[in-house]
């Protein structure tokens, strides 16, 4: 799927009155992910893309963190995880070691009001 796809998706999560704050992110493992933002309080999590190499998980990632937050005005915007709203994107898997298979997920997880 386009990233333009994915950001459309997202929004169309995004722009629910219900939606408080939401990230976009990488991961290998989503059951534990999920578990892990349940912990935190993220209630919710949707897989966006499955089966991808570290660098299209992680470029995809990228492009979505920024296309979300180009218009300050937008939901996209203003419900981004404000931790990270403002900050450059930074390419990372956690501190672990690229897999050599197709074993990424790219997700978007989000909290209630």
């Amino acid at each position: 799927m386009k990233v333009a796809d994915l950001a459309r998706t997202v929004a169309s999560i995004v722009r629910s009155s219900s939606v408080f704050e939401y990230k976009v992110g990488v991961t290998r493992n989503p059951r534990q992910r999920r578990g892990a933002y349940r912990g935190v309080g993220l209630q919710h999590y949707v897989i966006l893309e499955s089966n991808l190499s570290a660098d299209e998980a992680l470029s995809i990632e990228e492009e979505l963190y920024n296309s979300l937050r180009s218009d300050r005005r937008a939901a996209t915007y203003t419900k981004f995880r404000e931790k990270h709203r403002d900050q450059p994107y930074r390419r990372s898997l956690g501190g672990r070691k690229p897999g050599a298979g197709k074993e990424y997920f790219v997700y978007v997880a989000w909290i209630e009001r």
